[in-house]
């Protein structure tokens, strides 16, 4: 698809809708950055994290001096004794054009930023808290996000709305996005979002970034319960830690891209959990499945520089963790998981493991559906010391092409495990994504699902989730399917889509395909574009198909 149409021109008036909108996950969630189900009952007011103390910089209700356009971002500073901010190291320009107005709905669940008749250089700072006004303390769960992006090129018809898809754009603390919306194809618009620096910035229309006191924009920052106006002062016990509300600001400047004449709406949002270890009822698990719904799909490229089809093995797969309260704290009691094979499509053998890290003693029991085959591990129960491996699939089994071999087949293979020391294997602090992994959620800290190749150039070569390659050459049989964009670029062997509501790449084409103008795509373009941006563009690229291309090398998955 080219980029085609006319953009408007770079210099003028914008105005611009900004909405920050919380989605606090409802009773009984909470989760390293997905999900952690409680079994228990909790009330909707025991979760209730709202903005406060909204400030912009360029106030449209200010006609004063102090309100002349911003000619930098400037330092929002909380005092928290008289509950309010003050905006410094900010100069002022001698017009007043521009403005910023900010409120928030009824329920101070949705933050409104409105800007006004900006141009180049103006620089828009918003400042906000965020309060608990619940009974429950809560977790941030993710920062800051971009979750929607509409422009319409003409204000006067509403005709010429376009949304364009960012859904879940994370935007880091103190890190500058720069980004640039054009018209791809005619009617359909699209935005390249960079993390800075970049080179030029002036070919962009604005660059987003949360600067300076930003806590909100962290994971893992507890927000206990407010009440400033019953003891006020009393939210800060030592510098720079909030009790009851923690501070959040964002910087927009418009760059000298930006287009004329042209309504930009924004939708930012934040999540939050709950803090189990203060809201369950006592003697209450705490079960963490994962994904949320459904599967994950896992698919391996075993061998460096090939296709990049991640079809030479694939299963999905589930998990649900298990805690318990020991003591007034919750520990890892249960683990269970669910693998079922879906692809096999490689010229090479290999040995699928998974392998969960552990402390201690553990009993595992494994249960087959299928005869055991070669070296796969077999079913029963097995008594375990430390990180427990399972020989899932031994892929000497499969003839190949072997497709939806689960649908087909019904072969799948269940993994329990029961923690025998569960107080050596405690539920916080939560695990990290794998190093090099910004891909995956960091519930793949504790999970190694790991390949060793067994026959040919690859036999005896093993690949982990943590193990990535630099890509210096694209190949397969079908060079006109491969997309050589991914030259360059930093890509796993081992993929992980948090989803199966995908379908997965054919044989010997690129799971993004090759550059267009070609009509041979693969069906996830926007792959390129997550991978090549370190994950600021287009974060949900599996749920974004754009082609149905059925590979040459391979048949329809359909």
């Amino acid at each position: 698809m080219k980029k085609t149409g006319i953009k408007p021109t770079k210099v003028g008036v914008i105005f611009i809708i900004a909405v920050m909108s919380f989605a606090a996950i409802g009773a009984g969630y909470a989760h390293w950055q997905e999900i952690l189900t409680i079994e228990g009952t909790m009330t909707t007011d025991d979760i209730h994290p709202m903005f406060a103390k909204i400030v912009s910089n360029d106030d449209p209700q200010d006609p004063t001096p102090d309100q002349m356009d911003p000619t930098i971002c400037g330092v929002w500073i909380y005092d928290e004794m008289n509950d309010d901010w003050e905006w410094t190291q900010g100069g002022r320009r001698d017009k007043n054009v521009g403005n910023t107005d900010v409120t928030t709905t009824d329920d101070d669940q949705t933050l409104n930023i409105i800007i006004n008749d900006a141009y180049p250089c103006y620089y828009s700072h918003i400042a906000y808290m965020i309060r608990n006004t619940g009974s429950c303390p809560v977790l941030t769960h993710r920062e800051l996000m971009l979750e929607e992006l509409s422009i319409q090129t003409d204000p006067d018809d509403e005709g010429t709305h376009h949304t364009i898809n960012v859904r879940d754009q994370i935007l880091e603390i103190g890190v500058e996005y720069y980004v640039d919306i054009f018209e791809k194809t005619e009617d359909v618009w699209k935005a390249k979002i960079v993390k800075g620096p970049v080179d030029k910035p002036e070919k962009y229309d604005f660059m987003l970034m949360p600067t300076g006191s930003g806590l909100v924009h962290q994971l893992n920052v507890q927000l206990d319960p407010w009440s400033w106006k019953d003891n006020p002062g009393a939210h800060m016990e030592n510098e720079g830690d909030y009790l009851g509300q923690i501070p959040g600001d964002l910087c927009i400047h418009f760059e000298n891209g930006c287009m004329q004449n042209v309504i930009y709406d924004f939708k930012f949002g934040m999540t939050f959990w709950n803090w189990p270890e203060f809201c369950t009822p006592p003697d209450t698990p705490i079960v963490n499945p994962y994904p949320l719904e459904g599967n994950a799909y896992i698919g391996y490229e075993d061998w460096g520089n090939g296709d990049f089809d991640y079809n030479d093995f694939g299963m999905y797969f589930n998990a649900v963790e298990t805690y318990d309260d020991i003591g007034g704290d919750y520990y890892l009691t249960q683990v269970t998981m669910n693998f079922y094979p879906e692809i096999y499509d490689s010229g090479g053998n290999h040995e699928i493991h998974i392998e969960r890290t552990l402390v201690g003693d553990s009993t595992v029991t494994i249960t087959r559906v299928k005869p055991v085959h070669g070296t796969e591990t077999p079913p029963g129960t097995t008594s375990y010391t430390g990180d427990v491996d399972v020989l899932l699939f031994d892929t000497s089994k499969y003839a190949k092409p072997s497709k939806q071999i689960y649908q087909n087949t019904g072969e799948y293979v269940t993994v329990d495990i029961i923690v025998d020391e569960p107080l050596s294997n405690p539920m916080l602090p939560g695990p990290s994504a794998p190093s090099g992994r910004f891909d995956v959620d960091p519930f793949w800290g504790n999970y190694d699902p790991w390949e060793e190749g067994t026959s040919g150039s690859i036999n005896g070569v093993a690949w982990h989730i943590d193990d990535m390659q630099t890509v210096s050459g694209v190949t397969g049989s079908h060079p006109e399917v491969l997309d050589t964009r991914l030259v360059g670029e930093t890509l796993p062997y081992i993929l992980v889509v948090p989803s199966d509501n995908w379908v997965p790449p054919y044989e010997d084409s690129s799971i993004s395909g090759p550059r267009p103008p070609t009509a041979l795509l693969g069906p996830y373009e926007y792959f390129y574009d997550y991978y090549s941006t370190t994950g600021a563009s287009h974060p949900n690229w599996y749920n974004e198909q754009t082609d149905t291309f059925v590979g040459l090398g391979g048949l329809s998955w359909s």
